[in-house]
């Protein structure tokens, strides 16, 4: 893992490569293993995230910057935990929760993710575009490479495998 900064925080940049497996990290918040906040981030070929978990959002990966995940990565058995009467369990995305931009290459599996959040969806993956408390809107943007691979991906609401949910439309038709 390669962190790249400098003093003015413009050009900071994660690089995540030769690792073959990411297992077990938790985060009682978001973010199981990594919270990427308005940063660049590139996640390499042939990663696996396994068994890795969060309160409240992406139980491997949050995101509201910019990932790129290049191809052949793997998320496997990560979960969000249930709070069956927290009303504010409500990012979702049991692999990643994204709120940036996220580029997923080819060949990427999602498996056997678990939201079991008492609100949320997004089984393997949450797109989450939202309105901040100023009434800013901030839009998430979401790619994915050919022959991605979406497999036993479960959620208690919306998106078994992707949820695609924009915050300030709640409630309108």
């Amino acid at each position: 893992i390669t962190l790249n900064s400098n003093s003015d925080n413009q050009n900071n940049a994660l690089n995540i490569k030769e690792i073959k497996e990411i297992k077990g990290f938790y985060n009682k918040n978001i973010g199981g293993f990594l919270n990427n906040y308005s940063q660049k981030a590139t996640i390499g070929d042939n990663i696996t995230f396994s068994s890795n978990s969060a309160d409240f959002g992406g139980g491997a990966i949050f995101n509201s910057g910019q990932i790129e995940l290049k191809n052949n990565v793997k998320f496997i058995n990560n979960s969000l935990i249930k709070f069956v009467n927290n009303s504010n369990n409500d990012f979702g995305g049991a692999a990643i929760c994204n709120n940036g931009t996220l580029i997923i290459g080819s060949s990427v599996t999602f498996s056997n993710n678990i939201d079991d959040t008492y609100k949320g969806g997004g089984g393997a993956i949450v797109n989450y575009a939202k309105e901040d408390s100023e009434g800013n809107k901030h839009n998430a943007y979401l790619s994915i490479g050919d022959y991605a691979l979406f497999e036993g991906n479960e959620t208690n609401d919306s998106g078994g495998a992707i949820c695609n949910y924009i915050d300030w439309l709640k409630g309108e038709s």
